[in-house]
């Protein structure tokens, strides 16, 4: 039967995409991909019409929320079922994984009740520094906040007692929920290549009110769950804000929102396929 259903997907993929025989097949086999979509932007970013070319797999079509390619001129998302709001301005520009991607230096700040996390959720963006950290430098990733705090980030200082960046997941401020201050990689300058222009993937996912996930590059980095209670939406966790609009400027690409997990292998070979077509790409 899965056989039988990934010829289907190859097939479906040979016919809609635009990409050359060979990217086909390896998007196809790695990603499950058929051509997925890109909705027509409305104002509000809904569902216009059918999506037709997104880099993403369509397995994760019917549990998709928003998607934001930077394909409009206009900054509104290719994909936005939930009705997120966004606030501030959302500008593209040339130099991103498939072509355009967000403004350096400009965060995506977005509201929806579909944000908060007593509901399954994953989020996964890619992301590329515009300047080489040093020592003392420190930049936001993800989070989700109302009255408590979720976050993936890097920083360095007294603060934390260290002379170099670490990254940490926090989940912090919840009544009812001891605090998490999870530093799990404290020679990021080291194991990540972090040049200006090198893009690398994040998602975060939230399962079961309680487990917290952070992916880097299509592996799991950190994982906490709860003490205390579950996330519950009286915690009025509604307000996302995705990339850094600190110093070293970071452009984003590809931000996808769903409201289910996604197995490992989902993860790791979504990551996989997208690196193997960039790369061939530039070749």
């Amino acid at each position: 039967m899965r056989h039988t259903s990934i010829v289907n997907e190859i097939q479906h993929a040979l016919i809609r995409s635009h990409i050359v025989i060979a990217f086909l097949f390896t998007f196809a086999c790695l990603l499950g991909a058929a051509g997925f979509s890109r909705a027509q932007g409305t104002p509000n970013g809904t569902n216009a019409m059918a999506l037709d070319e997104a880099n993403i797999p369509p397995s994760w079509d019917n549990r998709l929320i928003y998607y934001q390619n930077f394909e409009n001129p206009n900054g509104t998302p290719a994909y936005n079922s939930a009705n997120l709001r966004a606030s501030g301005v959302i500008s593209t520009m040339k130099g991103g994984l498939f072509g355009e991607c967000g403004k350096i230096g400009e965060a995506i700040n977005l509201q929806g009740e579909a944000l908060s996390p007593n509901h399954p959720l994953t989020i996964s963006f890619w992301w590329s520094l515009n300047s080489l950290p040093n020592n003392q430098s420190g930049f936001n990733l993800i989070s989700l906040t109302g009255q408590g705090l979720i976050s993936n980030f890097v920083r360095s200082g007294p603060w934390c007692g260290l002379t170099q960046p670490a990254a940490v997941c926090q989940v912090y401020y919840f009544k009812g929920i001891k605090d998490v201050n999870g530093l799990y990689n404290t020679t990021i300058l080291e194991s990540l290549d972090l040049k200006p222009g090198v893009w690398h993937h994040t998602l975060m996912m939230i399962t079961a009110a309680s487990k917290v996930e952070v992916w880097t590059d299509g592996s799991k980095v950190f994982e906490t769950r709860t003490v205390g209670r579950d996330f519950r939406d009286t915690d009025h966790v509604m307000n996302l804000q995705i990339g850094d609009n600190g110093p070293l400027g970071m452009s984003l690409a590809e931000v996808v929102i769903l409201n289910r997990p996604l197995a490992p292998e989902e993860i790791t070979d979504y990551y996989n396929a997208v690196r193997q077509m960039t790369e061939a790409h530039e070749r």
